[in-house]
């Protein structure tokens, strides 16, 4: 059996492949960025901090996990409109300056202000990676593999905070540093020697660019003739130029557009689905996951081995998402994702009511929220984390798809700093169980909303999907005047 039978080596998918892998680089760094946190904020709390000042007070605290989100908020929109008015290329390009810059800060690190800085400058490049990453890498995808690509944002995210676990253990968190500043260098001059995205081109009326942009990502020389399925995918592409006028705006487009049979539902999914991952509570248990171990008493293994063992299983998960997205579908996922989720949720938040508040011997069972965290963020990492990150793109129309998904993502930059910033004090006002079952009612509000209103995307492009939005709305129209006759 010859290397091109695995899907992996074929030809037609290897500069995806390659691609793909560049740019989600941004994703390692910004996966180094989130796993930060959760041992060094306990590391600066202790007699042990490096930092001139000594032991940071849980004001500092809270600035520190949520400030990088905070800087993502003023710059998500900006990285749309760049996006849409120079290109996907240019805004990943651009990521790179604050993403290095940020590294810088933390290498020259002595106090909590350096820090500050340099997590305002990570959250700037985070709100670039969130939505200009996604949406490059579901337009230079070929319908086959898209799901797997898009996923694997998720995997190489989650391998960043595995791998920050272990600097922040056995590293210098200033040294550790400079090696992740030389990784976003690296990123910038191997993304550069790539195309822009085909989509983008033919939007911009560029026909020739986009048809040498596919034919690259499709593993063909420029003057080669494109294969029938491949041409036949270019030309559903190139449907979405033909009523496209350049001399409207993008509000001018969005506004006679929104009118359209299917927009409005479509960005009503979109944004609901993105807020998803905050109402997983993953920002939560990824930030303070060493706090929340600490606090649960865990004893079946050490603060640190139960934060490796977290990140780890977000990593298996990602993979197992990346492998079968594309095989079970994204509604399937969705759905048993969001409802284990919020099983094991509750029960954690079960097992701390009890500890907190009942007179009840829970030295036997230690290993239960151990455990529920452990499956918790399996199950989340498979679906209702990683899966609307790219969900958002694939169901709207290009013609609306850059204005909402920058909206959706500055919308959950707000909402991730006002979580993170506030968890602190919630957690100390209400208790850790109160915060834990807000955050496994939401999961199963999002299976439900999964259930009723979400469509399926595996195998399609992404005009049909948005167009299809439209048709099933239609339907359900007609269907419904047929029935008022009778």
């Amino acid at each position: 059996m010859g290397l091109n039978k695995f899907q992996l080596f074929r030809k037609e998918f290897r500069y995806q492949y390659l691609a793909t892998f560049i740019v989600q680089l941004t994703a390692f760094i910004f996966g180094i960025v989130i796993g930060f946190t959760g041992p060094n904020l306990e590391l600066f709390k202790s007699e042990k901090t490096p930092l001139k000042g000594g032991p940071i007070t849980a004001e500092e605290e809270s600035w520190i996990g949520s400030i990088s989100a905070f800087g993502a908020i003023g710059f998500v929109l900006i990285y749309g409109w760049i996006s849409e008015r120079f290109g996907r290329k240019i805004a990943i390009l651009l990521i790179g300056i604050p993403q290095t810059m940020s590294w810088v800060f933390m290498a020259l690190a002595n106090d909590v202000i350096y820090i500050c800085i340099s997590r305002v400058l990570s959250g700037i490049a985070g709100a670039g990676c969130f939505y200009v990453v996604p949406v490059y890498v579901a337009e230079i995808s070929d319908k086959r593999i898209r799901g797997a690509l898009c996923t694997s944002f998720s995997v190489i995210c989650n391998i960043g905070i595995f791998i920050e676990f272990i600097l922040a253990e056995y590293m210098d968190f200033r040294n550790a540093a400079i090696l992740i500043g030389l990784v976003s260098l690296g990123f910038m001059i191997g993304f550069y020697f790539m195309p822009e995205s085909p989509q983008y081109l033919i939007s911009k009326r560029k026909i020739d660019e986009a048809e040498c942009a596919f034919k690259f990502f499709r593993g063909q020389q420029p003057n080669e003739q494109l294969s029938e399925n491949s041409q036949a995918d270019f030309d559903s592409m190139k449907e979405i130029a033909k009523d496209h006028d350049k001399s409207e705006s993008k509000i001018k487009i969005f506004r006679n557009h929104i009118s359209q049979p299917g927009t409005i539902k479509g960005i009503l999914i979109a944004i609901t689905v993105a807020q998803f991952p905050v109402m997983s509570g993953c920002f939560v248990l990824i930030t303070f996951n060493q706090g929340i171990f600490t606090a649960a008493d865990v004893r079946v293994l050490s603060v640190f081995w139960s934060s490796l063992a977290f990140a780890f299983i977000q990593i298996i998960a990602a993979i197992c998402t990346a492998v079968f997205i594309d095989k079970i579908g994204r509604r399937k996922i969705l759905t048993w994702s969001s409802f284990s989720s919020a099983i094991c949720l509750l029960i954690f938040s079960a097992y701390m009511f009890l500890k907190t508040n009942a007179n009840i011997d829970l030295n036997d069972v230690t290993w239960i929220p151990l455990v529920s965290l452990l499956i918790q963020v399996f199950v989340s990492s498979v679906g209702i984390i990683p899966v609307p990150n790219f969900y958002v793109s694939e169901i709207l129309d290009q013609k609306v798809r850059g204005l909402v998904v920058s909206v959706c993502s500055w919308w959950s930059w707000i909402e991730g700093f006002l979580v993170i910033k506030f968890y602190p004090i919630l957690e100390q006002s209400l208790g850790l169980y109160s915060i834990i079952l807000f955050f496994g009612l939401t999961s199963i509000f999002c299976g439900f909303f999964t259930i009723f209103f979400l469509p399926e995307t595996k195998g399609r492009n992404i005009e049909e999907i948005a167009k299809s939005i439209g048709k099933i709305e239609n339907s359900q129209k007609s269907s419904n005047d047929t029935n008022d006759k009778y």
